[in-house]
């Protein structure tokens, strides 16, 4: 199962970084339990942190957030999960796109 996790300005990187980490996990276990590693002979998750343009975001404490492809980019997705978000100029610590006071 293919994962899109939304990464957008503002989002909260202990959030994403925490899901890829679940899906990561999850993968680890199936793999070393030889009654699921039979039925899951590959992964059963796959992660993607997307945005928009495929580009960094800033994320609420004005540091980047890596990014492994765009919407558009990221091919076939089965769900997509937008972790949590501090939105609007008062709560960012640092937004060069929305220019905040700290940046």
């Amino acid at each position: 199962m293919r994962v899109a996790i939304l990464a957008l300005e503002g989002s909260v990187l202990s959030a994403i970084s925490g899901l890829t980490d679940i899906f990561w996990i999850t993968n680890k276990a199936v793999a070393g339990s030889p009654a699921y590693a039979a039925r899951f002979p590959q992964a059963p998750f796959e992660t993607v942190i997307v945005s928009a343009d495929g580009a960094p975001v800033w994320d609420a404490e004005g540091r980047l957030i890596h990014i492994d492809s765009s919407f558009k980019a990221a091919g076939k997705i089965d769900v997509v999960i937008a972790p949590g978000m501090l939105l609007g100029q008062d709560l960012l610590t640092c937004s060069p796109l929305i220019n905040t006071p700290r940046c």
